[in-house]
């Protein structure tokens, strides 16, 4: 009786283990479950695949080594780094949010959204933590072209605006009043406030006028 008590108990615990692996199994984004010791207990399909298919749970590995490839907890081998979402739960018991810088198999840079959820047990003690991790490096990236095309942007309207609205100019000698009260050659001007820089020559009508006949070129 005891026996079979004993066997029915450890088939609805295995059972109840592989529910659980299926329900991760089905999560799109890799997954896992750690204790409060970082050891990993469950881990999905989807983080396996990142983990060179190994089974971190088989090798009895811990969240840094997977994730960070590191032979201790984060705070201890990089202080301040970066929080680690683990303690950060631990401390607060609420569900925590970081997005990690991490390398993969190609040693290229890749943005890791890091989301941490608490299980707690009947007592209101953390016994298991599930984190999710979500790729954002298109994101990151593309929100840094942005952000670059807008400083370009910017740039380019304050060097636009610089010579907008009226301009005073003298109608006899052209020159042109700055900020100051200055009176300043349309050139000057010109110059110190754009990119532009000046060449000079002489156009058809006043090459006439100086030497009384046009530049073959022109005509």
């Amino acid at each position: 009786m005891n026996n079979n008590s004993g066997i029915e108990e450890i088939d609805v615990l295995r059972k109840s283990r592989d529910f659980l692996q299926t329900v991760i199994d089905n999560i799109a984004d890799p997954t896992m479950v750690t204790d409060v010791n970082y050891h990993i207990i469950l881990a999905n399909k989807a983080l396996k695949k990142i983990f060179d298919r190994r089974d971190p749970v088989a090798e009895h590995l811990s969240c840094f080594e997977v994730i960070h490839r590191l032979d201790r907890p984060c705070p201890v081998v990089c202080p301040g780094s970066y929080p680690c979402p683990v303690n950060e739960v631990i401390s607060t018991l609420m569900p925590s949010r970081v997005v990690h810088t991490l390398h993969d198999s190609l040693d290229n840079e890749i943005f890791m959204e890091i989301m941490v959820s608490p299980i707690f047990d009947e007592t209101g003690e953390i016994v298991k933590i599930v984190e999710s991790f979500r790729d954002i490096t298109k994101y990151i990236k593309e929100e840094e072209k942005l952000e670059d095309l807008v400083f370009d942007f910017q740039n380019a309207l304050a060097k636009a605006r610089r010579l907008a609205g009226l301009l005073p100019i003298c109608m006899t000698c052209k020159r042109i009043r700055s900020e100051k009260g200055d009176w300043e050659n349309i050139e000057v001007y010109i110059r110190n406030h754009s990119e532009a820089e000046f060449t000079h020559g002489l156009c058809p009508e006043c090459e006439k006028k100086i030497y009384g006949f046009r530049n073959e070129r022109e005509q």
